[in-house]
């Protein structure tokens, strides 16, 4: 868990700076460019009178927006205190486009882990089952443990449950159902645990080295563009008056 909070550190700080930085231009920098435009009274380019107009909406309805803000802040902490929000929030975080797989193999590795360990501790499947979901710290995967111990209690096996939940991929039914018919699967359920935190560790630095480069080119992309759009008339300007 510290693996995946650390990786998403520098990226939430670099995108923290992305967003000061257009909160500065914003509310500072492009309101003093249009006092200079509109001492100069002339005709602006439309992508530059679009800024200033975004500018002013912006300006305009801060109080609304702060509103608004805290708003949402109070609801959502509020909702996700709810064992519904809870849910909802950590089904989101398995689709979320850059960390799902971080969050995915974090909660796999610790459910095999877990479940191995006490398998091999003598544990009966059902407890090791009851005890693994209790401890998942994700609510799909807490749901699926429970939903699987329900129905093997019921005579089926771990294999063919874990397969008819999409949290557990192909791979870990697999390994599953080659350990209950060998009769290891408390040697199997932590060697898949070893495997995807091999994983983790291997697409956290790709995160890492991948999001950089992509963050500091879209900051840079920011900047050209906002000198585009507010120097270029004063440049156009100087121009005509020389």
């Amino acid at each position: 868990k510290k693996k995946v909070q650390n990786a998403t550190k520098y990226p939430i700080f670099i995108t923290g700076f992305f967003l000061l930085v257009v909160g500065v231009m914003v509310f500072y920098l492009i309101p003093q460019f249009k006092e200079i435009f509109a001492s100069y009274g002339a005709e602006l380019p439309a992508i530059t009178q679009f800024v200033l107009n975004t500018s002013d909406f912006f300006i305009r309805n801060l109080a609304y927006e702060i509103i608004l803000l805290l708003g949402l802040v109070v609801f959502g902490l509020g909702y996700l205190r709810t064992e519904k929000g809870k849910e909802r929030l950590d089904r989101i975080k398995l689709k979320l486009p850059i960390v799902a797989k971080l969050i995915h193999y974090l909660v796999l590795a610790r459910t095999c882990r877990t479940l191995g360990l006490l398998l091999h501790s003598g544990v009966p499947l059902v407890m090791a089952l009851d005890h693994t979901a209790a401890i998942a710290e994700n609510a799909v995967a807490e749901s699926a443990l429970r939903e699987i111990r329900e129905r093997i209690v019921e005579g089926s096996t771990l294999a063919q449950e874990m397969k008819k939940q999409s949290f557990f991929p192909p791979l870990v039914v697999g390994m599953v159902h080659t350990g209950e018919r060998s009769g290891t699967l408390s040697e199997i359920l932590p060697k898949l645990a070893d495997f995807y935190d091999r994983e983790l560790d291997y697409r956290i630095k790709a995160l890492i080295s991948t999001l950089e480069p992509i963050l500091i080119v879209g900051l840079g992309v920011l900047v050209a563009f906002f000198v585009m759009t507010m120097y270029y008339p004063i440049f156009n300007l100087s121009t005509v008056m020389g």
